[in-house]
């Protein structure tokens, strides 16, 4: 049974390119939950309410194919597919580039429990960069930013705020050490190596 200050864990598989790439995002239960599970709330909330702007900056390759939330507190857990998730990028398919190249968020801590944490979105499409920016709007940045640092709130009383976790590699359930996010900002067109040919996820 979940219980306030439980953390949930978010796994959003996403395939682009023939390769399965995985972001994962966490969020800690701000008050006492309504009855059912609450991951299953979450990942409703997150379909709705955090996917759609990572799509605005996607390839139309890239597929959100399913999400995984684990209550990594307690014993929760949700599983959806594509059905509830939204499917293929916004972008477009103008010059694809490969899956290792990204755009990168850093997530802000918001005390010294935790590093600072990141985010890469995979699907960059050369038609939406310029050098090592971005050539669209400026909001469509911003408006990620904003979805990846706000608190969700599934049904009418379950409150998520997005945190960053300390990462012992332990079996739920288990009570992580945690930093609020307290700003997200862009950081520009990186890579991450674990994405290149042969690593997957």
């Amino acid at each position: 049974m979940a219980a306030l200050g439980d953390i949930f864990k978010v796994e959003n598989f996403q395939s682009y390119l023939g390769q399965v790439c995985l972001n994962v995002y966490y969020y800690r239960l701000e008050d006492t939950p309504a009855e059912g599970n609450p991951a299953e709330g979450l990942a409703s909330e997150f379909a709705e309410s955090v996917i759609p702007y990572v799509k605005a900056i996607q390839s139309a390759r890239v597929t959100h194919t399913a999400l995984r939330v684990i209550n990594l507190s307690g014993t929760e857990y949700f599983e959806t597919s594509v059905g509830a998730v939204g499917d293929q990028g916004a972008g477009g398919i103008d010059g694809d580039m490969p899956s290792f190249v990204a755009w990168s968020f850093q997530l802000v801590r918001g005390s010294t429990v935790t590093r600072h944490g990141s985010k890469r979105i995979v699907g960059v499409v050369d038609g939406l960069v310029s050098g090592n920016t971005p050539s669209l709007a400026l909001g469509t940045v911003t408006a990620i930013n904003n979805a990846l640092k706000a608190t969700l709130t599934a049904g009418l009383v379950d409150n998520f705020r997005p945190v960053i976790v300390k990462h012992p590699l332990l079996t739920p359930p288990y009570n992580p050490a945690y930093s609020y996010v307290a700003d997200v900002v862009f950081k520009g067109v990186k890579t991450q190596n674990t994405r290149k040919a042969g690593y997957g996820i």
